[in-house]
């Protein structure tokens, strides 16, 4: 399996459509590459040949060649997905909306080498019912995004699966920042849409994170506890806040996941530092000793779930904020501090 890059979520934010039109223009001239004919026949013979050629280029990309696939470098992959993208616009849309597994797409591609490693466990998708668009979220391809959105005809690509998970919640669940940008440069994504396994929006995705795929391949078969990349989900948050609008700041504070849970529910119970300053940022905003008073299902506010879990920097910071003040000095609070003092 072709592990998702791992680079800086930064490096491949630039001019996405003019760069990758440039290898449209190569392949729009009288005389196209002998590889570009070879590449896309094989990918018009599967049953997902837009998924193939998404999966093949991830790969060539990353510097992991599939076997079957030796020469596609990606050049030569980038001008076969444009190649399909320019195809009938009826055949497009079918392509577009099919879903497919990673180990399906190995097995369809031609991938020898693929291991029997189980794909990273993720909240806002299916791995093994991944659309176009997922997958190149997944692979973490920015440019590939933006050509997809430009490609997209008069079609959403950017729906929702039959649970209304969305690509832009498996982007911030990834922390993939460039395919957030890219998604939300190219549209225009209703960032308080929930999807309906755990009643979690993008912005919940953001606050959670997941672990790096080492990390998940490592938890998946030895069962190994690993903390999040708080800088990268503080990083994911700014993003969907410099995105959003006040009125819709102020709703999305509210808004918890099926477990009670708002967004400083879950950072408290990380004890991601970072991520909580920024939400404070927006006290100018949204009421925020009103959010922070918030009961999850258990009956614990964000402030108890931080003491409860040791994190001391943490609540030390809220102690000494004066924007989430108030509730804090309630004698039932003390208690629990005093308590949760004791057993750590």
């Amino acid at each position: 399996l072709c592990r998702p890059s791992l680079r800086s979520p930064y490096d491949e934010c630039g001019d996405v459509i003019t760069t990758a039109q440039s290898g449209m223009n190569q392949c729009e001239g009288t005389s196209v590459p002998q590889p570009v004919l070879d590449l896309e026949e094989a990918v018009l013979f599967t049953s997902h040949p837009l998924h193939c050629a998404v999966y093949i280029h991830a790969h060539a990309v990353n510097g992991d060649s599939i076997s079957s696939q030796a020469c596609a470098d990606k050049v030569t992959t980038e001008a076969v997905i444009m190649r399909l993208l320019g195809r009938d616009p009826d055949q497009l849309s079918q392509w577009m909306s099919q879903r497919a597994g990673i180990k399906e797409l190995a097995r369809v591609s031609g991938d020898a080498d693929f291991s029997s490693t189980p794909p990273r466990r993720l909240q806002s998708a299916d791995i093994d019912a991944l659309s176009p668009l997922q997958l190149a979220v997944l692979y973490k391809q920015p440019r590939i995004i933006a050509l997809l959105f430009k490609n997209a005809i008069s079609r959403k690509i950017d729906e929702e699966d039959e649970f209304c998970r969305t690509p832009l919640m498996m982007a911030c669940e990834l922390r993939h920042l460039s395919c957030m940008k890219a998604i939300i440069t190219n549209t225009i994504p209703k960032l308080d849409r929930r999807e309906r396994v755990g009643m979690n929006t993008a912005f919940h995705f953001a606050c959670i994170g997941t672990s790096t795929p080492e990390e998940a391949w490592e938890e998946e078969w030895h069962g190994a506890d690993h903390s999040y990349g708080v800088s990268q989900s503080s990083d994911a948050l700014d993003m969907l806040l410099n995105n959003t609008t006040n009125p819709m700041k102020k709703k999305v504070f509210q808004l918890v996941n099926n477990k009670g849970q708002n967004l400083f529910h879950i950072g408290c119970i990380n004890g991601d530092l970072p991520l909580i300053q920024r939400l404070v940022i927006e006290s100018n905003v949204v009421k925020l000793p009103k959010v922070f008073a918030a009961r999850d299902e258990s009956g614990y506010t964000p402030f108890l779930l931080a003491i409860l879990g040791g994190h001391t920097d943490l609540v030390m910071y809220l102690l000494s904020d004066r924007s989430t003040s108030g509730y804090k000095r309630r004698t039932e609070n003390r208690i629990w501090m005093q308590t949760a003092l004791y057993w750590h």
